[in-house]
């Protein structure tokens, strides 16, 4: 079939003219090439020829053409071909368009490779095809001819509307500059509501100043963002809330080791990942760390919270592994607050920066798989609280730093700040619950603080109070790098690491609970000891324990807590540790007369317990005191008799038995005659005081060994 003649309102140069008809000629030579108009070097063509050829010409040609190419024109005003059904796939290469209308169109495919366009309009639109705004690509999948000089990118200045489009095929941006950069904080692609039954190729060159926004979006494959690069300094980069993701969504480098960057918050809150989150290598910064000049604001109405934070997945639901490692970076604050992730969380060798302040929030996380910190870096506080690591978590060479200034952007005045204080750096895991192993070695400190930083030091923690983990694996130095440690009510059921060597993790629950301990032997003839108790025993008199101030005793009573002494105790119980296990409790219970807030009196008394029956653990003690008073009173009582002292009453011929006579004075269960027929004289002297001191020696160290025999003093008898 000849060509259609062209409009004569088009006003066509016989070049263009005389090109089109070539082109239609060899169309109808080869129909499965397709039509291919080459307007090289010719003047701008207007919309309405292309719209005309698109919609008329090309389809009464040849029936069987199925596609029409435009190469190197430029096309004045806009394409409109909105609410337009084609028959064919329009695709154009290195072309200039003013912009481009498929609203409500159906259309097989369509797609523009390399050149320029100033928007592009697409809501509503269905592709039974893919549909390709991208740059050239070596693409193996690609079976069209494109003309030899094909750009490798498109700049699309004016953005691009995909709102409620449905694309049978892939939605191919590769090498597509969306955007103005010179006014940020526009969106550079709206596609909410978005369905592709095929991959969404943000990768590889595609770069978006503004917000891409895919909110409610259906992703059959993969959502590829491999190597882009998002900017928005004033709101969002990514904006895919409650989007489905049924392959992987990738955020990490490409091949050719290219990043995956994003200036301003990548938003995936209440995403569905079915496959791996993959963000290895990407590099993503807050607006507070991308803008320059930017400050921190919180009058009503006008907060700027949100542009702390560079990536927030809150609620996400990934079906496999998510994978924050192998190079990320993130400035600023990452959330995954109520995340369930199916497979391993790995942060291996990720960098996360935010100094001082929160850095990562994964509380009330649910994980599947492990949750690896392997080389993890951060200057900030990562939280893990209330989250359920169903396998485990491994802390293996993880970095804390000082570095990097602390500005006091988010954590002054939030709750972190009243329970671990400011400008932090570590792990808060809170009533976290951990399946498998908590491997906590080869930690390692950078105390170098940033130059201009915080006039008060960054402080290093291990916050985990009422978690649970079923093995702990550490080692000493990993402990005693940290500035605190709360462990209160944390269980664990065994340590994998225990030796002999036990000491020292009693000391390092002392320096968290009992600091005043340090350089203190516990041994009972200790001058320094002695001087602490009697310290405390002044304070307590003076009613110091309950005061509040820092260095008071009453701050010292609110700091200690028994229950990690306890929780120590019993692990080592039940790995056969006995003696290891008493001695941890015998410290709990002397840190509990000094720290518990006891009377004067009640302190008195369990410095009594102690030297007597060592709070329990030692309930046959009296009885060897009384044997070896026994035979000293003994012999004082004989020297007594033998000077004249004692004198026989009552019977004669009875024999004075110095042994006996102690025994006599000293049990008052026992009676062996001897009290009876001999007495001091005078009872005033002195041998009548040894009688009452053996009296009142007696009766309380019946008192003590009844006690200690019955249990009613049993060391660490209570978590209070």
């Amino acid at each position: 079939m000849p060509a259609p003649p062209v409009p004569a309102a088009f006003n066509l140069p016989p070049a263009t003219a005389a090109r089109l008809a070539q082109a239609f000629t060899e169309a109808v030579a080869a129909p499965d090439a397709g039509l291919v108009l080459d307007l090289a070097g010719l003047p701008p063509v207007p919309a309405g020829l292309v719209r005309w050829l698109l919609t008329h010409a090309a389809p009464q040609c040849d029936a069987t053409l199925t596609r029409v190419a435009l190469w190197h024109a430029t096309v004045t005003d806009v394409l409109a071909l909105d609410g337009v059904a084609l028959t064919l796939t329009p695709a154009f290469a290195n072309c200039t368009f003013t912009a481009i209308d498929l609203t409500d169109a159906t259309v097989p495919g369509f797609e523009v490779i390399g050149g320029s366009l100033g928007m592009v309009r697409a809501d509503r639109l269905d592709a039974s095809g893919s549909v390709l705004l991208r740059g050239a690509r070596a693409d193996a999948t690609y079976h069209h001819a494109l003309p030899a000089d094909a750009q490798s990118d498109v700049v699309i200045a004016g953005g691009l509307l995909l709102c409620g489009a449905k694309i049978r095929g892939n939605l191919d941006l590769r090498g597509a500059k969306l955007g103005r950069v010179a006014r940020l904080g526009d969106v550079a692609m709206e596609a909410d509501g978005l369905r592709v039954e095929g991959n969404v190729l943000l990768s590889d060159g595609f770069g978006a100043w503004g917000e891409v926004r895919l909110n409610g979006s259906t992703i059959e494959r993969d959502l590829d963002l491999s190597a882009a690069q998002l900017v928005n300094l004033r709101g969002r980069t990514l904006a895919a809330a409650g989007t489905t993701v049924k392959g992987n969504l990738f955020l990490c480098r490409n091949g050719a080791g290219i990043a995956c960057t994003s200036q301003g918050l990548l938003r995936l809150e209440g995403a569905t990942i079915a496959g791996t989150l993959d963000a290895s290598g990407g590099v993503f910064s807050a607006c507070a760390f991308a803008r320059p000049g930017w400050s921190r604001t919180a009058a009503p109405g006008a907060d700027n919270v949100l542009e702390m934070r560079a990536i927030d997945a809150n609620g996400i639901n990934v079906g496999a592994d998510v994978r924050l490692d192998d190079g990320f970076v993130a400035h600023g604050s990452v959330w995954f607050l109520l995340a369930r992730i199916g497979g391993e969380f790995s942060l291996s060798g990720g960098r996360f920066d935010f100094p001082g302040e929160e850095a990562l929030l994964a509380d009330a996380a649910t994980i599947a798989g492990a949750t690896f910190l392997v080389g993890c870096q951060t200057n900030g506080l990562l939280r893990f609280v209330q989250a359920r690591l169903l396998q485990g978590c491994v802390c293996r060479g993880l970095a804390l730093s000082a570095r990097g200034v602390w500005r006091g952007w988010s954590i002054l005045g939030a709750p972190v700040e009243s329970e671990l204080g400011r400008n932090l750096c570590g792990l808060a895991a809170g009533s976290a619950e951990l399946g498998g192993s908590f491997i906590w070695r080869d930690v390692v400190r950078d105390p170098t603080p940033e130059p201009g930083g915080a006039a008060e030091p960054r402080r290093f923690w291990l916050a985990a109070p009422g978690a649970s983990v079923v093995e702990l694996d550490d080692d000493r130095p990993s402990w005693e790098l940290l500035d605190r440690i709360d462990v209160r009510d944390a269980r664990y059921q065994r340590i994998t690491t225990l030796g002999t060597d036990t000491a020292w993790r009693t000391l390092r629950l002392d320096r968290e609970y009992a600091p005043w301990n340090e350089g203190v032997p516990d041994h009972v003839l200790s001058r320094r000891r002695w001087r602490l108790e009697a310290d405390v025993l002044r304070r307590t008199r003076r009613g110091e324990q309950n005061a509040a101030a820092a260095g008071t005793l009453g701050a010292q009573v609110r700091r200690f807590a028994p229950g990690p002494y306890l929780q120590l105790a019993r692990v080592l119980q039940d790995a056969g540790y006995v003696g290891a296990a008493e001695e941890v409790l015998l410290r709990l219970e002397r840190n509990r007369t000094r720290y518990g807030g006891a009377t004067p009196r009640r302190i008195v008394t369990r410095w009594a317990l102690d030297l007597a029956l060592r709070y329990g653990q030692r309930p046959f003690r009296p009885l060897w005191f009384l044997l070896v008073w026994t035979l000293v009173s003994g012999v004082l009582l004989k020297w007594v008799h033998d000077t004249g002292g004692i004198v026989p009453v009552g019977k004669d011929g009875v024999h004075f038995d110095w042994l006996f006579y102690a025994l006599d004075t000293l049990v008052p269960v026992f009676d062996f005659g001897q009290k009876k027929s001999f007495a001091v004289d005078p009872l005033a002297s002195w041998g009548g005081a040894l009688l009452l001191f053996n009296a009142l020696c007696g009766y309380t160290a019946l008192a003590f060994l009844a006690a200690g025999l019955g249990g009613l003093v049993r060391t660490g008898r209570d978590g209070g």
